[in-house]
């Protein structure tokens, strides 16, 4: 059973976020719910023993316990070591019932996973984020909120910057909740996926493609590069290669863009002979490319020619239809997602299919919010095991 953690900092929207898992059908742990009801009952004594006069008609008065901690603030730590315990049990049996009826997956929500070590605990980490201000706004609207007491949560909580760094998905809730709604979506059908194929991790291909010109019906793939992510890490493993289009000729403006000569093309075999290599480093990972409409026109065009199937639309990701819905006032070019992320994109004066699908990688780990940090794509070609020039 794969155990999904949600967590994100306060006013982020993690709890319409789980809210969305949950109508997508999986079941959800509710931290937060799961101390509301210890409060009422289980915890209300042991708390109200640690701090004097919280306990009204058998329950914990929240107002009276947040005015403490106010004054005391290492009373948090007093706290957590009461109701943490309490909180785990629950989780516990929460878990036990669910592989009970068969469950493939659940959804833990952890307000402090980080702060707490819970990432240990879950296999997947989906952090729900959004921009500062708009958390600011939403934290500020709540009854009984002040600067002063949302700073002291801030403080209390691990940094955003740090959460996406340490995601496997990220959810960003600046926009609409049908925006919301169709991330939530897509984390939970890439998850089932990686769940029917029996395999713990999730393996990638960011890549890009040259071409003789604009048209698929004519024009030709004269390069293909690709680099392997596995778990939103880079393996080493890339491919590149330049392929001879035949009778069809570069088209100038196409020349200006990559600068691929027909000339350079003369001694490259043609895809037929490349097809097998392309499509045996591809295996059963995911297409991912930049405008991959264009890509994928022409890599099935490719392969319609020489008899083999189609790469069919559920394994192939968009990258720029991600940065559309991120960033819907754009503009999102490979060029200007490198400058808004502060990607170094200075030695790129001309396209190039290897060197556009290492910038993409980088994109690609920025705009899920994974784990960028590890992205040392500095590695390229240091382990390229599929490449033919």
């Amino acid at each position: 059973m794969l155990k999904i953690g949600l967590t994100g900092s306060i006013g982020m929207g993690k709890s319409t976020a789980a809210k969305l898992f949950a109508d997508a059908g999986i079941p959800v742990n509710d931290s937060d719910a799961v101390v509301h009801d210890l409060y009422a009952g289980e915890a209300a004594p042991l708390v109200n023993a640690a701090f004097p006069g919280t306990m009204k008609d058998g329950a914990v008065d929240r107002r009276e316990l947040g005015r403490q901690l106010a004054l005391d603030p290492d009373g948090f730590k007093c706290l957590e070591a009461i109701v943490h315990p309490l909180v785990r049990k629950r989780e516990t049996e929460f878990l036990k019932r669910q592989r009970a009826t068969g469950a493939d997956m659940v959804l833990l929500d952890i307000p402090l996973l980080f702060e707490t070590g819970a990432e240990a605990r879950v296999d997947v980490i989906v952090v729900v984020s959004t921009d500062p201000q708009i958390q600011r706004q939403r934290v500020l609207a709540r009854e009984g909120m002040t600067e002063e007491k949302f700073d002291m949560i801030l403080s209390r909580q691990t940094p955003d910057a740090e959460k996406r760094r340490r995601a496997d998905y990220l959810i960003d809730t600046s926009h609409s909740i049908a925006t919301t709604r169709e991330r939530v979506f897509e984390i939970v059908a890439d998850l089932k996926t990686r769940i029917a194929k029996g395999i713990s991790g999730m393996r990638e291909i960011i890549f890009d493609t040259e071409t003789t010109g604009l048209d698929n019906r004519a024009d030709r793939i004269i390069e293909i590069g690709g680099i392997e992510l596995f778990n939103h890490f880079p393996t080493g493993n890339t491919i590149h290669i330049f392929i001879n289009p035949g009778d069809q000729k570069v088209h100038p403006d196409a020349l200006a863009v990559h600068g691929i000569t027909d000339e350079f093309l003369k001694d490259k075999q043609p895809f037929a002979e490349v097809a097998e290599q392309i499509l045996t480093f591809f295996g059963d990972a995911k297409w991912i490319a930049h405008n991959a409409t264009f890509d994928m026109g022409f890599i099935n065009a490719e392969f319609a020619r020489i008899g083999l199937p189609p790469i069919l639309p559920e394994r192939v990701l968009d990258t720029l239809s991600m940065a559309r819905r991120k960033h819907p006032m754009g503009p999102n070019s490979l060029d200007a997602l490198c400058r808004r992320y502060g990607i170094d994109n200075s030695h790129r004066t001309k396209h190039g299919a290897l060197l556009d699908s290492e910038l993409l990688a980088e994109v690609y780990i920025e705009m899920i919010g994974g784990r960028q940090a590890a992205l040392g794509l500095g590695m390229v070609g240091k382990s390229n095991q599929c490449s033919s020039r």
